[in-house]
Formats: C-alpha cells, structure tokens, sequence
C-alpha cells in the first residue's frame, strides 16, 4: 500500500482555512494534513484577530461576499451565545447578510467555522493534527529527497508538500528604534495613549483608517444624534491632537455600493481558452490592452450601452484619465462625501456601479495573468491602473465614512497631497521628518504610522532564507518584448533590470509562481512540492489584494493539482 502524502500548512489564518476546506472536501485517507500557526487563534489571522484589529475596526465584506464555508455569517450570528454578540453590540434580530460587522467578532466567525471542519477530519477520512501556539522557526528543503522539513523550537516534522499560508507581514524597519516611529498601526492597541500634536500617517488606505479609527476614539467620541448624524467631539486634555493623511495621489478610497454580484466572480469575461490563444499568438505574452478591451470595456457593450459609447474608443490611459478627473479636481473631503452619497443610494435601490464592479472583477483577470504581461505592460499597469483599481476596490464601510467627515468637519484630520519624491526620515528625537517633494524642507511630527497598507516584500524578504540560499524559490520576473526598451529602462533604473538565461527582464517584488501557485526554482522549474499563497510573497506575480475569493480561489487550485499526483 502506498504511503499517505504528508502535507505541511504554514499558518493557520483565512488562506489556510479555506485550504483546509478544500483538502476535506477531497476526503481522501491517501493525504495526511498538518497545520502549524504561531497564535493560539485558528482561522482568524492577522486582519480579524487581536493582532490586527480592535473593537473599533469593522469589516469591508458582508455576509452575501463570503465564499461559501460550513455555515454563513447570518446563520453563526443568529445562533452566537449572546455574551458574545452584546460585547460587539449586535442584536441577532437586526441580522441580515448585507450587514457588515466588527473584524474580531468576523474571527471569531472564521474560527468557529475552523472549528467545525476540524471536528470533521475524523468522519469523512482525512487524518489531520493542528499545532496552534507553534511558529516555523526555520524550513530546509532535501534535494535528494524532495522532503521538506518544517522545524519549530522543539521538533522537526518531514512533509511531502508544504504550503506556505503565512498572511499579511510586515518587516521591522525603525520602530522600536525610534520613538513614535510606527511601522504599521498593528496591533492597535500600540498606539495606545495620549498625543497632543499632529500625528503624520503616510498613505490614505484602509490600514491609514484603521490607524485614524484607534486613534480618534483615544482623544475623543464619536456621537450619534437621532438623525443618525455622526459628529466628533474631541477631549480637552489633548487640544492640539490632529491627524495628517498623506498621499501621492491625494485620493480617499472607495466605498462600499451595491454589489450585483456579491462574489465579484467572472462570468462573461475572457476564458481560459481565450487567454492561451492570446499567449500563443502573442510571443507567450499576454497584452494588457488585450485584457481591458476584452475582459472590460467590451462588459459594458450589453449592460451599459451609454457607458460603452463612452469610452469604448478610449486608450487605457485616458480611461483612468476620465475616471479621476473629478477626483482630481476636487476637494478630497467634498469628493468623499458625495461618492458617499452615491453609494447610499446604490445600496438602497440595490443598484451597482457599474463601472466600478466591472472593475474591481477584471482586477481578478489582471492578476491571474499579470506574470505573462511583458515587462513594458507590467510598468503601465503599476503605474495607470493599479493606483484606481485600490481605490475603487477599498470599499470602505459606511461606518467609517462617517467617522472620517466627523473627524474631518471637528477639524481633527486633513490629507496632504505629496509628490512622487517625497520621503520621511527618522528623528532621533521620536517621529520623522516628512519632506513632501525633492526640494521641499521638511515637516516635523511628533508621531509617525505608515499606513500605506500590506506591501509587496522583495525576494530577499522572503522570510525562510534557506529556501532562497538553495535556489528552490527564484525572484518574480517578466520579459520585455522590446530590447531597446529594456536597455532605455535598465539605463534609469538598473537595480530593477535582471539577466534571465542571458536575456534582460524587469525584477518584480515576491517569489516567481506558476498559475497554480507552485514555487518556481532558479533553473525556472516548478516545483510541485512548494506552493506559496502569502500574497505578500507573490505580489509581483500575483499583485492581487488578498480578498477571501483569493483564498478560495487559490486554495482550490493548488488542491487540484496535489491531488492529480496523489
């Protein structure tokens, strides 16, 4: 009898619970599955977890936009013990699957819904052992073998396959070091405390809001009249408290609207089949104008003819052009508050916005096959469309809008649009230097959090050192199709130019992945003993967002391909 496949999971947060469904779904005694998380919390991960969120901090999906998992978010809250549901002020009445809710009472979702799949290894015949509270202090891969060998402080454990699910990370670069310096708002309560002077926040995303929510409600309430008109009342004992939001684009992000498609899934958009064919008649190249005439533009030919005779002419720079004209032109705030207007009245005549739902699902398209884009496309997308596409798929609940024009219109928050130059330096003295352009002289603060989000880590951040030294895992790269542009670009930024078997190729950030996320080794092989789904680690490749479709999606494509050898 053939052994079992020893299966390793490093990390035990969303990606891996929907790994771990898609493993149980298979019921085969033929796979034995062990999973290694350094919290004592399953399911959860950083996001929805202590680690990366507090009371304050709700979700940016409803229950009608969770992949499917044991039970739905409607039917777990319906049945919550009530302690639970009180200490997050949430009547099981008041339940629908349009609402969002607080991220730690979603993680307690998420970990029960762990709880239920594991309860049910026994029965449908698939062996597994979770090892919480257990971090991977180090991996090795045998060469001779193929084994992978996953050590922790006490024990190494030998697998055939290992799947790397470790989530969102953030490396140290001076906080700690440096007073006030922060590297990320995570975990909140860090910024726990009194702070009487403005506080500099890069970036104007989610996490920038996260930080904004923490910090607001420990200098001051948020009040709610019986119009349900939301205003900020600061606390005397800090007058000079104000945060400044600091952004290259000067944009907010988006926010929720009605969603026609919930699961934001691809129905009438480019095929499989239809993308190959594209490749082979491209140079194995896959055209981003190729994409957002087809996979985009032309959606709108039957669901929006008015929108299509618009812009069905327009080159994709002058689409993202059109798009943030207004946005452009006007006041954040202004702009912000009537995008919140539209989006109130998508939702209450279950309307969507079109072009902006169309969007955010061709972001699915673009990042399944971005690794086949050529090196000059790759630089147009990062550079056109990638700044919309994360502003528009923000979502940002109407909760925190709210609290973002309160905090606004109490004169506690403003956003400074900076140049593409800009940087901060360190003080010694606690916080940084904010220089806002090439020339400009900088501005002091006293408090400094980044909040630009999860970014991509380069290859040599890659977190398990032994696998870059042994050549199992090789940088992301893309091709580029003209060598005169390759030479014109390597001139300007030759750090970003790599020789790939001779031939000139546009370093990207992460690890090099295969569609069904296999590692690819330095000799340009995949690996079928690796898979990598830490978007952080594959951004180049991959540059998706991390949603939880992500985490289905992926996990049911590498599930797929360990079975077809099993």
């Amino acid at each position: 009898m053939t052994a079992p496949l020893r299966l390793g999971i490093v990390g035990g947060g969303p990606s891996a619970l929907f790994l771990y469904q898609a493993l149980l779904d298979r019921a085969s005694p033929q796979v034995t599955v062990e999973i290694f998380e350094s919290g004592s919390q399953l399911g959860a991960g950083m996001p929805y977890s202590p680690k990366g969120a507090g009371p304050e901090h709700v979700t940016n999906v409803s229950g009608n936009e969770i992949p499917p998992l044991p039970q739905s978010l409607v039917d777990w809250l319906k049945e919550a013990p009530s302690e639970l549901l009180d200490r997050f002020d949430v009547d099981r009445k008041h339940v629908h699957e349009f609402k969002v809710i607080h991220r730690l009472l979603f993680g307690e979702y998420l970990s029960q819904q762990f709880e239920i799949l594991h309860e049910r290894r026994g029965a449908i015949g698939t062996p597994a052992t979770v090892h919480s509270e257990t971090p991977i202090t180090g991996i090795d891969y045998d060469l001779k073998s193929g084994e992978i060998v996953l050590s922790t402080a006490i024990i190494d454990r030998h697998f055939d396959v290992v799947v790397l699910c470790t989530g969102h990370h953030w490396p140290s670069q001076h906080e700690g070091a440096t007073p006030n310096y922060f590297d990320s708002p995570y975990p909140p309560r860090k910024l726990d405390g009194l702070r009487n002077h403005s506080v500099a926040i890069r970036g104007a995303s989610l996490t920038a809001i996260d930080a904004i929510r923490t910090l607001a409600r420990n200098h001051g309430t948020f009040i709610t009249d019986r119009g349900r008109t939301v205003a900020y009342q600061a606390n005397a004992n800090a007058p000079q408290f104000k945060m400044v939001m600091h952004s290259r684009e000067g944009f907010l992000p988006g926010i929720r609207f009605h969603l026609e498609d919930p699961r934001l899934k691809q129905h009438d958009g480019l095929t499989p089949d239809q993308l190959e064919s594209h490749r082979r008649n491209n140079d194995g190249f896959i055209s981003l104008d190729f994409v957002f005439e087809a996979d985009f533009k032309e959606s709108f030919r039957e669901l929006d003819p008015s929108f299509y005779k618009l812009v069905r002419a327009l080159s994709l720079e002058k689409f993202v052009e059109l798009m943030t004209h207004e946005r452009d032109r006007c006041d954040p705030f202004e702009f912000f508050r009537c995008e919140y207007d539209e989006a109130l009245s998508s939702i209450r005549d279950e309307q969507s916005i079109h072009w902006k739902e169309k969007l955010a699902t061709a972001s699915f398209t673009l990042s399944r096959v971005a690794k086949y884009f050529s090196a000059e496309d790759m630089l147009r997308f990062k550079k056109t469309l990638t700044p919309l596409i994360s502003v528009v798929i923000a979502f940002t609940p109407q909760c925190s809008c709210e609290e973002l024009l309160a905090f606004h219109a109490a004169g506690r928050l403003e956003l400074v649009n900076v140049a593409e130059e800009s940087r901060v330096e360190p003080n010694s003295a606690g916080g940084v230097d904010y220089y806002y352009g090439a020339d400009a002289k900088p501005v002091r603060f006293e408090t400094f959090i980044d909040g630009v989000g999860q970014q991509p880590l380069s290859f040599e951040q890659f977190p398990f050192a032994s696998l870059r030294h042994a050549g199992v895992v090789s940088p992301a790269t893309v091709r580029f199709q003209s060598l005169a542009e390759a030479a014109k670009f390597s001139a300007s930024h030759p750090k970003e130019v790599v020789k790939v078997n001779g031939e000139p190729q546009l370093l990207l950030p992460g690890v090099a992945i295969t569609d069904n996320f296999e590692a690819v080794n330095r000799e340009g092989t995949a690996n079928s003993r690796l898979y990598v789904m830490a978007v952080p680690l594959i951004a180049g490749h991959h540059p998706d967002y991390s949603s939880l479709d992500f985490c289905e999606e992926a996990a049911k494509r590498i599930v797929s391909n360990i079975y077809s050898s099993v």
